[in-house]
């Protein structure tokens, strides 16, 4: 994700001016503000601007938990942003793995 300057990111990452939109950073709210979530911290995360619309796109937003499983699986295929987001260094996948034991342990 990135906040700066979406040229310099385009660059570093190899991404075209379309790819590398879907990756600007934007608030996620865990719980949706018109499900009753709120501007707290513990509801307030980073999230790419692709993942935050897609996950409130659905009909239900998928919990949190469920959502994070659904993204590593499609990140571990090369399916996820429209291109292989791990293959040009986009996604650490040891880091959605480690995410995953938490949540299982």
């Amino acid at each position: 994700m990135w906040l700066g300057s979406a040229d310099t990111f385009c660059t570093q990452f190899r991404l075209r001016s379309g790819q590398v939109l879907a990756l600007q950073c934007t608030a996620e709210h865990l719980v949706a503000r018109q499900d009753g979530g709120t501007d707290c911290r513990e509801n307030v995360v980073a999230a790419c601007r692709w993942c935050n619309r897609r996950r409130h796109a659905r009909p239900k937003a998928m919990p949190v938990d469920k959502y994070r499983d659904h993204v590593a699986w499609r990140v571990k295929q090369g399916r996820w942003h429209g291109f292989d987001a791990a293959s040009k260094g986009l996604v650490d996948l040891s880091l959605l793995e480690e995410a995953r034991n938490r949540k299982d342990a």
